[in-house]
């Protein structure tokens, strides 16, 4: 069963300032399949954050705030792929923590064009990082 993240997203900032921009089947294709390929295991099947190869963490219900701290520019926000397929480009750390504020009840992720770094936040309140955002959570730990 699909959440449908996209339709709560897009009812969270219908009446703000905040623009998003929703990435093409194509582009969220090549994202989903770079992420997996660089911080997941081989045998993948959905939920990144259960096949995530090196990676630090917080047990925390709060620890989502704590990612406008980590990002700052560009990202993407996207979903397991059997939540929602969707993809997002969102413009910053800010407009991202005021979309996370006005949602519930998903997991997410979040990385940037590049997939420099993997943030998840997982239903067990945990927020894992990858990459770059390796050392963002063993800095905070």
């Amino acid at each position: 069963m699909l959440f449908n993240c996209q339709s709560n997203i897009l009812k969270a900032i219908e009446n703000s300032t905040v623009k998003i921009e929703e990435l093409d089947l194509k582009k969220s294709d090549e994202i989903r399949e770079k992420i997996i390929q660089l911080y997941c295991e081989k045998n993948h099947v959905d939920f990144l954050w259960d096949d995530l190869l090196e990676y630090s963490c917080i047990s925390d219900p709060n620890a989502w705030k704590l990612i406008k701290k980590l990002v700052k520019n560009k990202c993407v926000l996207f979903f397991n792929k059997s939540d929602d397929k969707s993809m997002f480009l969102i413009n910053s750390g800010d407009d991202l923590d005021y979309i996370l504020s006005e949602t519930c009840g998903f997991e997410f992720y979040i990385t940037n064009l590049e997939c420099l770094y993997l943030l998840c936040f997982s239903h067990h309140d945990i927020l894992y990082g990858c990459g770059l955002a390796y050392d963002w959570i063993q800095h905070i730990n």
